[in-house]
């Protein structure tokens, strides 16, 4: 629970991920930044230390991966979708991430490194942590990468059809005051005598 500032350990997930600090920092405002690398999958076994900070005891809890034509597939269908990326994110980065991505050969790093940029809530997050099969880890990221690219793809056509219509208000603003003018120049031309070239432009 993230409104609770002192958890206990009953108040933590059972399974977790073993992580390293790789860098720390404060923000202008004061709060610390704290950017960490997922190491395994763990299960937390029993509490060693409560003060003054928890220290537990846990064991790794690995997945067996075993190859077959379905992880493949599933594999390079999950591959085949974050080639998309690129084309409708333009936060900075993305290509080399996908990049990173395709060069990964097991499949479920490839999964679990897609999951923290997906808009997934804390239960979701958890439910793929949980989930002891390898098959159902890659289903789950490919329908919740497919969704987020359905909803990017969206937005997009949203972006494009606004930044038309802005665009068709900007050309129709400019030909209006383009207009005024003419009518301005022909009515200070009525108000001019109408002999010589005065009154041949008028015709």
């Amino acid at each position: 629970d993230s409104e609770k500032e002192e958890p206990g350990f009953d108040d933590l997930y059972l399974i977790g991920t073993k992580a390293v600090i790789k860098q720390m920092g404060k923000t202008p405002d004061g709060h610390l930044q704290i950017l960490v690398q997922g190491i395994e999958r763990v299960v937390l076994l029993k509490l060693e230390q409560a003060e003054p900070y928890m220290i537990v005891r846990s064991r790794r809890l690995a997945l067996s991966l075993e190859s077959d034509l379905e992880l493949e597939a599933l594999h390079r269908e999950l591959l085949e979708l974050i080639g998309q990326l690129p084309e409708l994110l333009t936060t900075q980065g993305v290509a080399e991430l996908v990049a990173v991505l395709r060069a990964e050969k097991n499949p479920l790093s490839v999964a679990y490194r897609l999951v923290s940029l997906l808009n997934l809530n804390v239960e979701r997050l958890q439910g793929l942590l949980e989930q002891s099969d390898a098959k159902e880890i890659l289903r789950q990221v490919y329908g919740a990468l497919a969704h987020e690219l359905h909803i990017l793809k969206i937005r997009h056509e949203i972006a494009s059809q606004a930044q038309a219509e802005i665009g068709k208000s900007q050309r129709e603003y400019f030909l209006r005051q383009q207009l005024k003018e003419i009518q301005q120049e022909l009515g200070d031309l009525e108000s001019q005598p109408e002999d010589g070239e005065v009154g041949e432009l008028k015709a």
